[in-house]
C-alpha cells in the first residue's frame, strides 16, 4: 500500500509539475503575443506622427490653426514615448524588439524636433505679417501726404525759401520709396493668406 501510494503521489506530483509547464508556457505565448501587438501597435502610431507631421508642414490652413495643430501633434509625442518607455521595460524582449522600440522613440523625437523647427518658422511668419500689416497702414498715411503735397502749389516769396521746401519735398518722397521698398520686400515673405487678405490695398498704394 505504501508503494502504491507514494507511487501515486509521484504521479500526482508530475501531473502538477507538467500542469503548471503547461500554464507558464501558455502564459509565455499570450505574453510573447502580447508584446508583440504592442510592438505593432508603437509602431503604426508613429507612422501616424509622422504622416501628421508631414500633411502639417504642407498644409495650408492658417499660422494660428497650424500652433494650435502643433500643440497637438506635440502632445501626442509625448504619449508615444511613454508608451515606448513602458515596453522598453519589459523582460520577454528580444534585441530585434528592443531594436524596434527604440527605433519608434528616435523616430518620435525627429518628428519632435521638426515640430520645434517649424513652430519657429511659422511664429517668424506671423511677426512678419504682423510688420507688413503695420508698414502697410503707415505707408496708408504717408501716400494720403503725399497727394496732398502733389496736389499742393508751392507759394514762396524767394528763390531760398523755394529751395528749401523743393529740397523738403525731395526728402519726404525718398522716404517715401524706401518705405515703398521695405513694404514690398516684406510682402514676399509673408504668408499667401495675408498677401491676399491686403492684395487690392497694397497695389492700390
Amino acid at each position: 500500500n505504501k508503494c502504491v501510494d507514494t507511487l501515486q503521489h509521484h504521479i500526482d506530483f508530475d501531473k502538477e509539475i507538467q500542469q503548471n509547464c503547461i500554464q507558464d508556457l501558455s502564459n509565455y505565448y499570450v505574453e510573447l503575443n502580447n508584446t508583440c501587438d504592442s510592438i505593432k501597435r508603437i509602431q503604426q502610431e508613429t507612422i501616424l506622427l509622422e504622416d501628421k507631421y508631414s500633411f502639417l508642414v504642407h498644409s495650408d490652413i492658417s499660422n494660428d490653426q497650424k500652433l494650435g495643430e502643433m500643440e497637438t501633434l506635440e502632445s501626442e509625442c509625448k504619449d508615444n514615448k511613454k508608451n515606448v518607455a513602458k515596453l522598453l521595460k519589459l523582460n520577454s524582449l528580444n534585441d530585434q524588439q528592443g531594436n524596434d522600440i527604440k527605433a519608434c522613440y528616435d523616430r518620435t523625437k525627429d518628428v519632435e524636433n521638426g515640430l520645434r523647427m517649424e513652430r519657429r518658422k511659422v511664429i517668424q511668419l506671423i511677426n512678419l505679417s504682423e510688420e507688413y500689416v503695420a508698414t502697410l497702414n503707415e505707408f496708408s498715411q504717408i501716400t494720403l501726404i503725399a497727394n496732398s503735397l502733389v496736389d499742393k502749389s508751392i507759394v514762396t516769396n524767394s528763390l531760398e525759401n523755394l529751395q528749401n521746401e523743393i529740397q523738403r519735398h525731395r526728402k519726404f518722397f525718398v522716404n517715401l520709396n524706401h518705405c515703398r521698398n521695405i513694404l514690398e520686400s516684406l510682402e514676399r515673405n509673408i504668408d499667401s493668406e495675408t498677401r491676399n487678405k491686403h492684395s487690392q490695398l497694397h497695389r492700390s498704394l
